[in-house]
């Protein structure tokens, strides 16, 4: 991130993540705040991948000792399937059952899908630094499906997000141009699948 001449952060990188950080400045977080006394460290990433359909970075916590926090988000129906807990309205910890599985499977398609939004959600889950490492393989810099089983096992859901996605301006145009060069087009989304 930069900082432009109104002392704000400038998000770069991922189109999704400079998504979520424009939507936290507009909801005035003080996302400067947060950057400035972040301290978390990371300890291990793994890039978010058509096969896995999700992406994870594990974190020394920075206010817990001994501590690795891994954070999962990815599609929706994956991350669901690797938690155990969720939290309810009051912020209790409680056991992700069938019921809730069935309102957030439920909220993501009649609200979120139908309405042509992508979707992602969110999990999390603490680790002693100890069971961290003694995870084989996970200092290694290359993915594997046991690393990420591993990391993923146990997860508490935390949200499920819906964002506007649509089709660039330039895409139109090539549509239309195909069109006139007579080449049949088909767009493919992840709905389609």
């Amino acid at each position: 991130m930069e900082i432009n001449e109104n002392s704000f952060y400038v998000p770069k990188g991922n189109d999704t993540e400079i998504a979520f950080l424009r939507w936290l400045q507009d909801a005035e977080v003080d996302v400067h705040g947060h950057m400035n006394g972040r301290q978390a460290v990371e300890v291990n990433r793994i890039a978010l991948n058509s096969y896995t359909k999700r992406s994870i970075v594990a974190i020394k916590h920075p206010e817990m000792d001994d501590t690795i926090r891994i954070y999962v988000k990815g599609a929706p129906e994956v991350i669901l399937g690797n938690c155990t807990s969720t939290f309810n309205q009051h912020g209790e910890k409680i056991e992700l059952d069938k019921d809730c599985r069935t309102d957030i499977k439920k909220q993501m398609t009649e609200e979120m899908t139908k309405q042509g939004f992508r979707t992602l959600g969110f999990s999390y889950k603490d680790m002693s630094v100890e069971d961290f490492y003694a995870i084989d393989g996970v200092e290694k810099e290359i993915e594997s499906k046991e690393v990420e089983e591993a990391l993923c096992a146990d997860q508490t859901f935390i949200a499920l997000i819906a964002l506007k996605d649509p089709l660039r301006d330039h895409v139109k145009k090539a549509i239309n141009r195909a069109k006139r060069a007579r080449i049949t087009t088909r767009i493919i989304t992840n709905n389609s699948l």
